[in-house]
């Protein structure tokens, strides 16, 4: 753990650090790194207590109850008796910073000595001077503006000057503190990666100050921004934490949602540095810990984030698709986010942007993409599609392309197809499930293999969950899922593979009444040419 070298000779003076458990300094001067044996006990809790025995007015302080061992269980029970003492003395820890500290967070727990020296407990440095009349604060809580906590922050963590600080924080686009997030000191990004904690750690306070007025969120969201572009995942994980939190905080607080959207829509905002980021560092992705900034910052422009935003950043179908795709699942999670989307409007935009690269001289890839959008926005809002009428959607084509594979299937379909039909027909090629199928069905038949297949995945894919829901469209799926596999007989590559997904399905779903299949398959392989 590092600490501050004041802060090292404060606790040295108290005797709760000696001189052969400090190790020297890194390679920031103004830090001493204590020895692990030094480290454990502050972050179990045992010296954080002894010290506010020391710094009580009586020195009496009742801490008998504090366990000695080192487990997540110790530190739990140790740092939920030590917090109260603490907010008592000042110091500010809440619940996501004892989370951390249990976590083994050394970064906080040399935030929370930090704040005790500068508490005025035992301290008595007196408050410096500034640029520009800014005073020095000697704890985070004393700060009274944003520029004046941000800077705190990088006296603290970034080893610079308070005139230094003051200089970062009030430079216009914070290019040189976005730079050491982004670039780090020579290629090291963890003094970026204890900045971004510390501000984290005391998210609340900064809140406060930033509530109620526009240009103080402002100040703070752009200090902050830098962090999405760096080439560390670690500071961009924190970052990206740090963002979520702060939105959440100033919404919490009744920050007027169009601060934090103009902050993230704008050319070069918040949207832009995501979406950097969702590039570069496609190790964070399976986490998904980029995408909740879109909820938190879009709010009820969620709408235009897809329309306007996403578009002008990823204006190629490919990423657009592979960005949203990613990011359905989340939207799905929330009823309140799922009736948004679909009383704005958006679900059917997604739709019918899905449709149209779908229908375009797109590669097999991105139109395989399209496909696989259609059937996820069907999986994850059935309910919502089931009242969605696509009337708007270029409704000719529509009916013109469902009347087109219906001939081309002609009385092939053995009777099977009936249900089919009724169902198209009932919605006349409106009802959106109507027309996602259809453009599933149309697909199977595309020139392009890697197209055929892609389209059958998503075709069992559907089946699998709704004749586990027994979602009366099941039935449809598998009758269209037959067809294909009698259809395609003669294709060994396909058939295999059709055949292969259906022993799964029907494995899974074993109520599934395959008489359907059967007769009409065993007479394809009896008319079929032997070899």
């Amino acid at each position: 753990m590092n600490v501050g070298s004041t802060v090292a000779s404060w606790l040295k003076g108290l005797r709760l650090l000696y001189d052969d458990e400090c190790e020297g300094p890194t390679g920031d001067s103004s830090l001493v790194t204590l020895s692990q044996s030094a480290t454990a006990y502050f972050a179990n809790g045992v010296r954080v207590a002894l010290l506010l025995r020391a710094l009580s007015h009586d020195g009496e302080l009742s801490l008998d109850t504090i366990k000695e061992l080192h487990t997540p269980v110790a530190r739990l029970y140790n740092w939920n008796v030590l917090i109260p003492i603490l907010h008592a003395m000042g110091v500010d820890v809440d619940a996501d910073m004892k989370v951390l500290i249990v976590a083994g967070d050394l970064d906080i727990v040399a935030d929370v000595l930090e704040q005790l020296h500068g508490s005025g407990s035992g301290s008595g440095a007196a408050k410096r001077q500034g640029n520009q009349g800014m005073q020095q604060p000697r704890a985070a809580k004393e700060t009274t503006s944003v520029a004046q906590f941000l800077a705190f922050c990088c006296t603290e963590q970034l080893g610079v000057s308070w005139e230094q600080a003051i200089e970062l924080v009030r430079a216009p686009g914070h290019k040189a503190l976005a730079k050491q997030q982004g670039l780090g000191v020579r290629g090291e990004h963890s003094a970026a990666v204890r900045w971004f904690k510390l501000v984290f750690a005391h998210c609340k306070h900064l809140g406060a100050l930033c509530a109620g007025d526009a240009s103080e969120a402002e100040l703070a969201l752009s200090a902050m921004r830098g962090g999405l572009g760096s080439f560390s995942p670690d500071v961009v994980l924190w970052c990206s934490r740090l963002l979520c939190r702060l939105a959440a905080d100033l919404a919490h607080r009744g920050t007027q949602a169009d601060t934090l959207w103009a902050f993230f829509s704008r050319p070069n905002g918040g949207a832009a540095m995501l979406l950097d980021a969702w590039r570069m560092h496609a190790e964070l992705r399976p986490d998904g810990v980029l995408l909740p900034l879109v909820l938190h910052f879009s709010g009820e422009h969620l709408d235009r984030f897809f329309t306007h935003v996403l578009p002008r950043h990823l204006p190629a179908p490919g990423a657009y698709w592979s960005f949203t795709l990613e990011l359905l699942p989340l939207l799905a999670g929330s009823d309140g986010t799922r009736g948004f989307l679909a009383q704005s409007g958006t679900l059917r935009f997604l739709l019918q942007r899905a449709l149209e690269v779908c229908r375009t001289m797109s590669a097999p890839a991105t139109r395989g993409l399209a496909l696989e959008a259609l059937a996820t926005l069907w999986s994850l809002f059935a309910r919502e599609m089931q009242e969605l009428s696509l009337t708007d959607i270029d409704e000719a084509e529509i009916a013109s392309s469902l009347e087109a594979l219906r001939q081309s299937e002609g009385g092939g379909m053995g009777g099977m197809e009936g249900g089919i039909d009724s169902h198209e027909g009932a919605a006349g090629g409106k009802e959106a499930t109507s027309v996602v199928l259809g453009e599933l069905k149309r697909a199977c038949r595309d020139p392009e293999f890697e197209l055929q297949l892609t389209a059958h995945m998503q075709l069992f894919r559907l089946l699998d969950q709704f004749a586990a829901m027994t979602h009366p469209v099941a039935p449809i799926l598998f009758k269209v899922l037959a067809f294909s596999l009698i259809e395609n007989h003669h294709e060994p590559v396909l058939r295999q593979f059709l055949v292969r997904n259906m022993q799964h399905t029907l494995q899974q779903q074993p109520f599934i009444p395959v008489g359907v299949l059967l007769k009409p398959l065993v007479k394809q392989a009896i008319l079929a040419p032997t070899s």
